[in-house]
């Protein structure tokens, strides 16, 4: 990720407020966002990421990574997980682009146990081989007043 490459913490009550982060690409081995890779626990208000061109994975030869065959990539964070809430933050991107296998979202990859709400994603593409989303590519998740204005294509 642009700010965090794992933000994951074991204090639920830890926040991040109005961090903004701009670069020209983000590219990673398993988990991949124009803000962070992976997030976990905690409150994120206001944070914004602007990425002037793609956000990938490597595309891996399985049998030399199989630690990394299931990445995830996502616009503002590849993984968002354990009770992580989520509130007016948005990404803006040309391409979010998995070539690897699992989940890739035009906000994130996925998400799980989760809250995101008044959040969004602009940008051109999302493009991946299996488990693909505008928003959100899988997960359990709370999802309210949050939009997205990616072209989704699988290949």
């Amino acid at each position: 990720g642009n700010y965090f490459g794992n933000s994951g913490t074991s204090y639920p009550t830890s926040q991040v407020k109005n961090c903004y982060c701009k670069t020209s690409y983000v590219k990673a081995r398993a988990e991949a966002g124009g803000f962070a890779g992976a997030t976990g626990w905690g409150y994120f208000v206001n944070c914004k990421a602007f990425v002037n061109g793609n956000i990938t994975t490597y595309n891996h030869n399985e049998s030399d990574y199989p630690e990394y065959r299931y990445t995830v990539v996502g616009g503002f964070v590849g993984s968002i997980s354990n009770g992580c809430v989520m509130v007016f933050c948005s990404t803006e991107f040309d391409s979010v682009i998995n070539d690897g296998y699992y989940g890739v979202g035009g906000f994130g990859g996925i998400a799980w146990e989760s809250n995101i709400s008044n959040c969004y994603a602009k940008g051109n593409l999302v493009r991946g081989a299996d488990v693909v989303g505008g928003f959100i590519a899988s997960g359990v998740v709370n999802i309210s007043n949050c939009y997205t204005t990616t072209k989704v294509e699988i290949f």
